[in-house]
Parts: C-alpha cells; structure tokens; sequence
C-alpha cells in the first residue's frame, strides 16, 4: 500500500513539474516578444526625436548622436527624452544607435544577442523633410 502511495506521490510531483516547466518557458516567451516589442516602440520614438530636434534647430540632417535629446527643449524646458542616460539603453543593456545616412537615418537596438548588424537587431528609419 505504501509503495502504490509513494508511486502516485512520485507521478503527481513528476506532472506539476513538467506543468510548471512549461509554464516557465512560456512566460519567458513572452518575456523576450515584450521586449523586442518595447524595442520596437522605442525605436520609432526616437526617429520622431530626433525629427522634433531636427526641426527645433533648423538642421536639415540629423545629429551624429543620440545624446543631443538629452539637451533642453527650448519649446518647453523640458529634455526632449526624459529619463537621462539609462533611456539611450535597450532592455538587453546595449545603447541604441543612430545611424545617419546623408538626410535619412534609422535608431538600431542590437537585440536580444546584442551584436550589432545581425538578424535580430530592431531598427525604425526616417528621411528628413526638404519643408524646413
């Protein structure tokens, strides 16, 4: 009697650990596809930053670095990304980039592997317009 317990025990135990494994993948899942979406969303955030930079200071190509929205929007004293240095990080720890290509540009997050120029780096672009 006590073996066919402790078997059913051992089963029992053997089921909600496998149910809990699963559970664990899939809530890191779900984890990664946030933060590849936030990335996204950051990404795209900062392109139209740095247009309202752009515009602000009457340049017709966007500035070599991301820390330029950091300064003080003269508009409304306030920096054009709040936040500080932390916010020119993605959530894998790694800077996001602007690149600038004569008057377009794209802001890159390397990814989840945090190499740069792979197939999972997250990237959003724009083109400066000719109305300033």
């Amino acid at each position: 009697m006590k073996n066919k317990v402790l078997r059913m025990f051992l089963i029992v135990l053997v089921v909600v650990g496998g149910v809990a494994l699963m559970g664990v993948r899939n809530v890191r899942a779900k984890i990664a596809r946030c933060r590849i979406g936030a990335a996204q969303e950051m990404t795209e955030s900062f392109c139209y930053m740095v247009e309202d930079y752009m515009r602000d200071h009457r340049m017709s190509e966007p500035p070599k670095d991301l820390r330029v929205l950091l300064e003080i929007d003269r508009n409304n004293n306030e920096p054009y990304l709040v936040g500080g240095e932390r916010s020119l990080y993605d959530l894998w720890g790694n800077p996001y980039r602007l690149v600038c290509e004569g008057k377009r540009w794209r802001v890159v997050s390397n990814g989840p592997d945090g190499v740069p120029n792979t197939e999972d780096d997250i990237a959003f672009e724009r083109t400066a317009r000719d109305d300033k």
